[in-house]
């Protein structure tokens, strides 16, 4: 509201004018009028009317006010929290009178007057009214219950309507009722839905839906259904799969929850289904409450229909799709092993044994070395094919392969029975020793050692033997072991040869070349 005058200015006024205006003055200050170029002077402020309910009118009171005529007024409603404070203009409320709506309840009213004359306008609020009551309930349109009338379909209830303040909650109790008879409440049903059940065949339903607001209860009773029906089977809850997802392990289907008239059957059949959402086919002969997973599922996913039966009809079910079947990891069930000859230079093969899981199954090797006690093995750099061919570093000691067995599932490895000792190969004598130099008393021989075949490396002594005329009776030559030998005068007349004797890892053998001629005497 504008007030035209401060206290000092009204002092002032009251010492130079008589006392006819100086009590119009004070008239002026104790109603909070404008002065004249201000707009209308407010005399009383304005009122909303008492005890206001939830849709019924309330009505402002514009106060009294005056000022030059014609004077016109205008309103502005807003809603205030319980104390009359933080409040919100309702653009629309802009009449002497207002119905109060639902939302309001539990709030109050405020309204402001606004003033206007030819000098220009003012404004106040009123005081802030009663809390907005709410109104007990009174019975609109009846609840109506929708869905089949039969065993196992759901029933809902809905459409009913209330005057009054509109409710806070709502209660739910279905019955059963006998035609023309009385009603029984249904033990558990007491929400907006209910499945029929068979007990409730040949009977009618209804339920009473209870509303609540602040000021209390209102029950109203739905109208009674037509007769419950014998029912199809209707699934309530999906079909599941328990068991280890893993091939070769058994998987069973539970049939999920059903409704409608019993006695109910179930048949199954079981799908093999691409990953995210590739699809699904039905597996052949996969047509029972168990199903053993098998390579084909290997990274598939499994599901079953379960489809029921009643004299009624017919459903089917589908159960959500499991996670991808897992692969068995290889099992070794028979050892693998070496076969050939263990002997320098000989071809050795690896079998990889008998091993289960999941199929394909891929081998790789590691052939590895050991010593003569089949330990301190290491693996032979290369050596990782099936096949494995010998060479002298090897010889005494022993040998093991590792196979690992590699599927989808991964990866397991065993190892061959050790091998016993790798032999050497005995020098064998290809081409006969000879020997060079002339045949003369005090001339020096020298001996080659021929050609020889055996495991390398292979060394050589020498034994020079002095043999009769006819090349007969050889015997050894005392410290004759050099492969060069000086000829004494005193073997002149008879014929010489010479043992070669070859030695490696394996052994020796010797061999003696051919008896040279007789020994000339020096002339």
């Amino acid at each position: 509201m504008t007030r035209g005058f401060t206290a000092g200015r009204l002092k002032l006024g009251s010492m130079l004018l008589g006392s006819a205006f100086a009590f119009a003055i004070s008239v002026a200050i104790w109603t909070g009028t404008a002065s004249a170029a201000e707009g209308p002077t407010e005399l009383a402020p304005p009122s909303v009317s008492a005890a206001p309910r939830d849709g019924q009118r309330v009505k402002a009171d514009k106060g009294d006010w005056s000022g030059q005529h014609p004077v016109a007024y205008s309103y502005s409603w807003s809603r205030c929290d319980a104390s009359g404070n933080a409040c919100s203009p309702l653009p629309s409320a802009t009449h002497p009178t207002r119905k109060v709506v639902h939302d309001d309840v539990g709030y109050t009213l405020r309204v402001t007057v606004t003033v206007s004359d030819a000098s220009g306008q003012s404004s106040d609020t009123s005081a802030p009214s009663e809390v907005v009551a709410p109104v007990a309930l009174r019975k609109g349109k009846a609840p109506v219950v929708s869905g089949s009338p039969a065993d196992g379909q759901l029933l809902s209830v809905g459409g009913g309507t209330w005057k009054g303040t509109p409710p806070d909650s709502f209660t739910y109790e279905w019955q059963s009722c006998v035609r023309g008879g009385a009603c029984t409440t249904i033990p558990g049903a007491d929400g907006p839905s209910y499945r029929a059940a068979s007990a409730q065949i040949a009977r009618r339903l209804r339920v009473i839906v209870t509303a609540t607001n602040d000021l209390g209860s209102l029950s109203v009773a739905s109208k009674r259904t037509k007769p419950i029906l014998a029912g199809a089977p209707v699934n309530t809850a999906p079909p599941s799969i328990a068991g280890s997802l893993q091939e070769g392990q058994a998987l069973t289907a539970d049939a999920g929850q059903w409704a409608g008239t019993g006695p109910i059957s179930f048949t199954y059949q079981w799908l093999r289904c691409l990953p995210v959402g590739g699809g699904c086919q039905e597996i052949p002969g996969a047509e029972q409450a168990t199903y053993t997973a098998s390579g084909l599922d290997f990274a598939s996913d499994l599901a079953v229909v379960v489809s029921a039966a009643n004299a009624q009809g017919t459903a089917s079910a589908t159960s959500p799709e499991t996670q991808p079947i897992l692969g068995i990891l290889p099992t070794n069930t028979v050892l693998p092993s070496i076969a050939g000859v263990l002997q320098d230079g000989g071809l050795l093969s690896v079998a990889s044994g008998v091993w289960s899981g999941t199929e394909p199954i891929a081998y790789s090797y590691q052939w590895q070395l050991c010593n003569a006690l089949g330990e301190a093995c290491k693996a032979i750099e290369g050596a990782t094919g099936g096949s494995l061919k010998l060479d002298p570093s090897e010889i005494g000691k022993t040998l093991e392969v590792l196979v690992t067995a590699t599927n989808v599932a991964g990866s397991s490895t065993v190892a061959t029975p050790m091998t016993g000792l790798i032999a050497g190969i005995l020098p064998k004598n290809t081409a006969a020793p000879t020997i060079g130099g002339a045949l003369k008393g005090l001339q020096t021989l020298t001996a080659t050692a021929g050609s020889w075949s055996g495991s390398e490396p292979i060394s050589f002594s020498y034994q020079w033997q002095l043999c009769g005329v006819l090349g007969n009776a050889c015997v050894d030559i005392a410290k004759a072991t050099g492969a060069s030998f000086p000829i004494p005068l005193l073997d002149v007349g008879n014929t010489l040869r010479v043992l070669v004797t070859a030695t490696n890892v394996a052994g020796s053998t010797s061999q003696p070349s051919a008896v040279t001629g007789l020994i000339a005497g020096v002339l």
